[in-house]
């Protein structure tokens, strides 16, 4: 049975780790971005690939190469897949950048099969550790963050990966009733829409897949849910409603979604009170053109709506650039944060934050 190893945006781990436990599989933490599995099976490795939202990658371990260059082999049933497949090339991923070509020339010399740049039999994919790389075999030469149903994007708005961690604060069902009131280029509904169907996360056939290798391994099944949604979005943008739109038609779900716009402060009029599980989204944090006055505003017109249109269990998951007055503001509507994990990313930092009402007693 092969060991896994999973890489993911550094800061989001932990999400990732609650993730795999969805799919009944311990993952161990190694590094920044890198995970491991020790154990699973072949189809647990063909699963995760095609329905894993917070990876960009999944692989079985093949090899370990030391940065002194000491190339050891660690599974033999992997080499035997790969063999079996024919030629291979080399795949940039995480933690592949100063040491590439190295890394790639080290291996291919050690692997001793043809190499193809144009249709290669088998992808191999690398993470980083302090001391080494893990190589292994990848089902889908691509990044699996970059969703084929988000092409409308908008600026600053979270990675997909991102955006589905959040879904891992808590424990979410697939029968929610979500509502995202800034809602960008909706990145943040579709990643529910797609868990609560159990959609893939890549399922259209424009990119080119390892075709012999697929030939070597379980074959996918997909387990669609025909779970009915309930999805309030809103944003005050025209450009970013239209954008929304356009991803969940790709996604096949904006039949099943409300679309609005309008700005916060008129949403009382469109929302259903009493009715939301869930609120979810990303909040803007003061800037030179957002004040911080208007930030503060902002956060008290959210967490009044949430009072407003949230059940009694309903919460809300948060991602911000800021944790300054949000807790005041939270508290002021009858909200507490019940947890909370900080996300560096390069230099910028994010907060994912879970709030639920204060109940009494």
């Amino acid at each position: 049975m092969p060991r896994l190893v999973l890489t993911t945006l550094p800061g989001i781990e932990r999400l990732a780790q609650r993730e795999a436990a969805l799919h009944d599989l311990h993952a161990e933490i190694l590094t920044d971005g890198v995970l491991l599995i020790e154990e699973a099976s072949w189809e647990a490795y063909v699963r995760l690939a095609y329905e894993a939202r917070t990876l960009t990658q999944v692989f079985p371990l093949l090899a370990r190469l030391t940065m002194q260059d000491d190339l050891a082999f660690v599974d033999d049933d992997v080499l035997a897949h790969v063999k079996r497949a024919g030629s291979v090339r080399i795949t940039r991923v995480h933690g592949l950048k100063a040491y590439e070509r190295e890394v790639a020339q080290t291996f291919l010399q050690h692997i001793q099969l043809p190499v193809s740049l144009h249709e290669p039999a088998v992808h191999l994919g690398f993470a980083q550790l302090e001391d080494a790389f893990l190589i292994g075999p990848l089902l889908h030469p691509f990044n699996l963050c970059k969703r084929h149903y988000r092409l409308y994007t908008v600026p600053n708005t979270p990675s997909s990966c991102l955006a589905a961690s959040l879904l891992h604060l808590d424990r979410v069902t697939h029968d929610e009733r979500v509502a995202d009131l800034i809602g960008y280029d909706g990145t943040f509904i579709l990643e529910y829409a797609a868990y609560a169907k159990n959609l893939p996360v890549r399922h259209d056939t424009r990119e080119p897949v390892s075709t012999a290798y697929k030939q070597t391994l379980p074959a996918y099944e997909p387990r669609i849910r025909d779970t009915p949604l309930s999805i309030f979005y809103a944003d005050k943008q025209p450009n970013h409603v239209y954008r929304a739109r356009q991803n969940a038609r790709l996604l096949g779900v904006e039949r099943e979604i409300t679309f609005t716009k309008l700005s916060l402060e008129w949403l009382e009029l469109k929302l259903q009170e009493d009715y939301y599980t869930i609120f979810i989204g990303r909040l803007p944090g003061p800037s030179q053109r957002f004040k911080e006055k208007h930030y503060a505003r902002l956060l008290d017109d959210y967490f009044r709506l949430a009072a407003i249109a949230l059940t009694r269990e309903g919460r809300i998951l948060l991602l911000t650039p800021e944790e300054r007055l949000l807790e005041e503001h939270a508290s002021a509507h009858g909200f507490t944060r019940r947890g909370s994990l900080r996300i560096t990313r390069g230099d910028s930092i994010l907060h994912a934050s879970l709030f639920t009402r204060q109940h009494d007693g």
